[in-house]
């Protein structure tokens, strides 16, 4: 038996990555987060793929007073 994906809202999947909802939807239009349309008409976003956002994001982030020295 398959497992049904948790599906998370635009404003939750912007909440959770800390970004606005206009990203999320410009990263589903690129293809960069995969996106369920609803028959609704709905846009839904697996939490497993923001958690791999998010893992990613997190990984990116430099640690403060590691940037250039301000002359």
């Amino acid at each position: 038996m398959s497992k049904v994906p948790r599906l998370v809202s635009t404003s939750d999947a912007a909440r959770m990555l800390s970004v606005s909802p206009r990203t999320i939807n410009r990263w589903a239009a690129s293809g960069k987060l995969p996106a369920v349309d609803l028959p609704s008409g709905t846009r839904r976003f697996r939490l497993e793929d923001i958690q791999a956002i998010w893992s990613v994001k997190k990984s990116c982030v430099a640690e403060p007073g590691r940037g250039r020295n301000p002359r």
